[in-house]
């Protein structure tokens, strides 16, 4: 399961304001005290450390991901999502949203009316399925729904130890990843502990600590100021998932990388200033990447001979997978660069220098090497055509 794919950042602030959660009645005793015990709180504090364990005993497990959040009625949030994520601070007064693999922020002025804003799924999806359902339990309005679909998959099992104390737990037959889930209970407290869920290809641990609940929080808990160097962006852009990344890139230089290729040679951006280029970053484990490149080898084909230059750069992966790839993928003959930082997503020239966060991405770069379109995800053979138009290509043939 490849996370980066759904981003682990997520924004869970919009409408801040406490209110009753209009779920479905639980059906069991177990769901009634849960539901009592989040929606007696007045204050509550958390760390959820997620760990993903690969199914294939040879595959590298990712550092485990780390989570804090604490809120307060009536409108205070302050959910930190770490490196891959970003930060949600709702300090009473102002809301600010900062992503952190844009390195782009929005702020209002008035969390009272957020609710009438309407946030891309990309920041309010997130693997952190326990965090989400705190939020949503305690009324939070952009968390209810995840809740909900949570509590009407939810049944009472059997009592199993977690973290040393046997726990009531909950089943779900399927989480909103469609995945069966289970989640602890504590019993002195009738809140969530942990969880454990697995995929084909991994088993999810969320484990809960540093939980407080009922005690004041200082007002200097809800505060955050952006880095410096970030980008402040309208509120309305936060509404689209590649909007945030398109505002900050498109129209603007292409930054320069050199990287090498598959004989070692070394390839610059920069010495192809002068055509229009296509950058898409892919990895041999990305299915939508599979998807995406026979278009993007046609283009390679077709276009070549009107100067297009296309760089397939393999990133988030490993260089002796890749080369496996191309050899057992003849029909492949466009130019593949290789990252040599692999499986080392935040020094890879995708995320580092163009702030992606999920593949495929791909860029088309103009004459002047600006970028001129951002692509997220597969599409349509016509939608890269489209973008290679705009840029000032002939299409014609293609």
């Amino acid at each position: 399961m490849q996370f980066r794919q759904a981003r682990t950042c997520f924004a869970l602030a919009s409408g801040l304001v406490l209110s009753s959660t209009a779920f479905a009645a639980p059906s069991s005793p177990v769901l009634n005290k849960v539901q009592a015990a989040y929606a007696a709180l007045h204050s509550y504090q958390q760390t959820e450390t997620l760990s993903i364990v690969p199914t294939n005993k040879k595959m590298h497990a990712p550092a485990p991901m780390v989570f804090t959040m604490q809120y307060q009625t009536p409108g205070q949030l302050y959910v930190n999502m770490g490196a891959q994520g970003g930060v949600i601070a709702a300090d009473g007064t102002t809301l600010t949203l900062f992503d952190n693999m844009a390195n782009a922020f929005a702020s209002s002025p008035d969390p009272h009316k957020l609710s009438n804003i309407s946030l891309p799924p990309r920041l309010i999806s997130s693997p952190a399925t326990v965090t989400i359902f705190s939020l949503g339990m305690m009324g939070l309005k952009s968390a209810q729904t995840m809740s909900q679909k949570i509590l009407e998959n939810a049944s009472a099992g059997k009592d199993e130890m977690w973290g040393g104390m046997l726990c009531h737990t909950l089943q779900l037959a399927q989480n909103p990843y469609g995945l069966p889930e289970t989640i602890y209970i504590n019993p002195s407290t009738n809140l969530i502990a942990g969880a454990v869920w697995k995929s084909p290809s991994a088993t999810i641990q969320e484990t809960l600590s540093h939980v407080k609940v009922n005690s004041a929080l200082p007002a200097a808990m809800f505060t955050y100021t952006p880095p410096a160097n970030a980008v402040k962006v309208p509120a309305s852009v936060f509404q689209h998932s590649d909007a945030i990344l398109a505002y900050r890139f498109v129209g603007k230089p292409a930054p320069d990388f050199t990287l090498p290729d598959a004989s070692g040679k070394m390839v610059s951006l920069s010495s192809l200033k002068g055509h229009v280029v296509v950058v898409d970053f892919w990895a041999t484990w990305c299915g939508p990447c599979q998807m995406v490149m026979p278009t993007i080898e046609k283009i390679h084909a077709k276009l070549a001979s009107k100067g297009v230059k296309v760089l397939g750069v393999d990133t988030w992966d490993q260089k002796t997978v890749c080369l496996a790839f191309l050899k057992s993928h003849p029909q492949y003959t466009m130019h593949v660069l290789l990252d040599p930082a692999e499986r080392n997503a935040e020094k890879s020239v995708a995320t580092s220098l163009y702030g992606v966060n999920g593949i495929p991405t791909t860029l088309v770069i103009d004459k002047a090497g600006n970028i001129s379109a951002y692509i997220l995800g597969a599409h349509k053979p016509e939608f890269y055509i489209d973008a290679l138009k705009k840029a000032g290509v002939d299409t014609s043939g293609i």
